[in-house]
């Protein structure tokens, strides 16, 4: 059984942890506090590398996503799994923008799994494996601040996206 991987690495976590780090050694004027819990800070510092990479592997027995590789995060099987979409999430205030990411959805139409895809190497080859197990929604969906949807906690709204040029 042959697994294909997508990994995301997105770089604004250990940003701002150099960040913080930067300005915590600033205030004290030499790196004497990370010497002193050297300990403490290789800890912390694997705990947020962590979470700058992920993987989304697919198999014929479903799709998981993980963390480094080693940490599972949700795990699904085909069975689970009605379809899958590909969603504009729309976030406004103050700091507006704009999420492309394809959303799992199952049969009580909740979003089970959810792939950002910017950032993301393979997700060509991921997508044409995919699509061999698993149907997708015809239409793009764009959901506006999708905060509870994007995690499961309510269901998915299919607003479409209103098509171009017609």
């Amino acid at each position: 059984m042959r697994d294909f991987k997508s990994i995301r690495y997105d770089l604004s976590i250990p940003i701002i942890y150099l960040a913080f780090f930067l300005k915590l050694t600033q205030n004290l004027s030499d790196f004497s506090f990370i010497l002193e819990h050297l300990y403490l800070t290789i800890i912390i510092s694997i705990f947020f590398l962590s979470f700058t990479f992920n993987s989304v592997t697919v198999n014929q027995l479903g799709i998981s996503k993980s963390y480094l590789g080693i940490l599972k995060y949700k795990q699904k099987t085909w069975r689970d799994i009605k379809f899958y979409a590909e969603v504009d999430e729309v976030y406004t205030g103050r700091y507006a923008n704009t999420t492309e990411s394809l959303w799992f959805i199952d049969r009580n139409d909740k979003v089970c799994l959810r792939v950002q895809t910017e950032h993301r190497k393979n997700l060509n080859e991921v997508l044409r494996i995919i699509d061999k197990f698993e149907d997708k929604y015809e239409h793009k969906l764009s959901q506006k601040n999708p905060h509870f949807m994007k995690n499961g906690w309510t269901k998915v709204e299919y607003n479409l996206v209103a098509p171009k040029n017609e």
